[in-house]
């Protein structure tokens, strides 16, 4: 029988043991990945280091899933508020890139910043 990769327990294929095996995203879901491995965590660690590991990875890459439109299979990339070098408050949403017409976000903002001005 398998063992889970960190706890080392069997892996169990009842699913009320906490040491069942589960599907792994072999890179998590809250960047974009898809694919998945069995036998290589019990339900019981994949949780808890979706809990630690992957969130911490999910807050650190999210501005970067915001940007390149970093797709899930389940939920989505939730908006981040950050401050610009020049102290102006904006929200990074999902869409920030108009691929048809490879608009930056550099691009965009400052082509919305000339529009506002013109419309003064």
């Amino acid at each position: 029988m398998t063992q889970c990769a960190l706890c080392e327990e069997e892996l169990s294929t009842d699913p009320t043991n906490k040491h069942c095996d589960s599907e792994e995203h072999i890179f998590p879901n809250s960047v974009g990945g898809q694919r998945t491995v069995s036998g290589f965590l019990c339900r019981s660690c994949n949780s808890t280091t979706g809990e630690t590991w992957d969130a911490e990875l999910a807050e650190q890459m999210q501005a970067l899933c915001l940007i390149i439109g970093v797709r899930r299979d389940r939920g989505t990339t939730p908006p981040l508020k950050v401050t610009t070098t020049e102290g102006e408050n904006i929200t990074l949403g999902s869409g920030l890139i108009d691929h048809s017409q490879k608009m930056t976000v550099a691009a965009r903002a400052t082509a919305e910043k000339k529009a506002v001005g013109q419309r003064s």
